[in-house]
């Protein structure tokens, strides 16, 4: 737990008094270093921070991939639904011309949507080929059965 002094005392973190946790623990042994020390767990600096940022980069963008293809499913359904509705319409209203209109419109922006959907869906899987080609040249782990990193052993 990293500390620093004040005076002659000693100072967490957030500078209040180590005497409280001290009384609560058994045997303590502090050591002062030379210089503060970064207990940041991330690589900073050369192989193990490209693997990192490969990594962070690869699970960020599989999210992103996901969603968007689970929006372009939905937005597929909701236009399979429109268009369902139209000939249930057409079946039991034949003469309804302004039901009919407005489905047809809330089918065509429903399309539109889809395709617009479909297109960010297919980016985003090309952001993660990309980043699963990053993994490969920093020599990660070798990608598993479901596109993900594999666990090493």
């Amino acid at each position: 737990l990293p500390f620093r002094f004040r005076g002659n005392q000693v100072i967490n973190p957030f500078g209040g008094d180590f005497d409280d946790l001290f009384m609560r623990l058994p045997v303590v042994a502090l050591v002062v270093a030379a210089e503060d020390i970064d207990l940041d767990p991330e690589p900073e600096e050369g192989k193990p921070s490209e693997v990192a940022a490969a990594l962070d980069s690869f699970e960020e963008l599989k999210k992103k991939a996901d969603r968007m293809q689970k929006e372009a499913d939905n937005a597929i359904r909701a236009t399979k639904d429109l268009e369902a509705q139209l000939v249930e319409n057409n079946r039991s209203h034949p003469i309804d011309e302004s039901g009919i209109v407005q489905l047809q419109n809330k089918l065509e922006k429903a399309r539109r949507k889809s395709e617009k959907l479909n297109r960010r869906a297919a980016k985003a899987q090309v952001g993660l080929a990309e980043a699963t080609r990053e993994l490969e040249e920093t020599g990660a782990l070798p990608l598993g059965p479901e596109g993900k990193p594999a666990e090493s052993t």
